[in-house]
């Protein structure tokens, strides 16, 4: 998780231009979100929703159909990026944002958040 995080931290930073547009740092961590993105459902399975300190919501036990295709989009989105990034910044935004707001869907409806 922290690996999805620090590259979510690249992505957005590169969207806001806190950083240059460096097309091979975000293709790494769109690489890192396809990734996770095909083992994240196995990180939840069933019987684990309790004993754990965690930020995992119930609704991802209680509505997994609708977990996993959140996770599916987020994995949808991360691809089509990584099929087609485009050379600047201003045509990456689009791409990226689709990306950026499955990955807050997700923390939206699935996540406890944090104080």
């Amino acid at each position: 998780m922290k690996d999805v995080r620090e590259s979510a931290k690249v992505i957005g930073n590169t969207m806001r231009g806190k950083i240059d547009y460096d097309a091979a740092a975000v293709i790494e961590s769109l690489n890192v979100f396809r990734d996770a993105s095909a083992r994240f459902g196995e990180l939840f399975p069933a019987g684990s929703e309790t004993g754990e300190e965690t930020e995992a919501a119930p609704a991802i036990w209680e509505d997994r159909e609708g977990f996993d295709a959140a996770i599916s989009k987020w994995a949808e989105a991360t691809d089509v990026a990584l099929a087609g990034l485009p050379d600047t910044l201003d045509e990456a935004k689009p791409v990226l944002g689709s990306v950026m707001q499955n990955c807050k869907g997700c923390h939206d409806d699935y996540r406890i958040e944090e104080d």
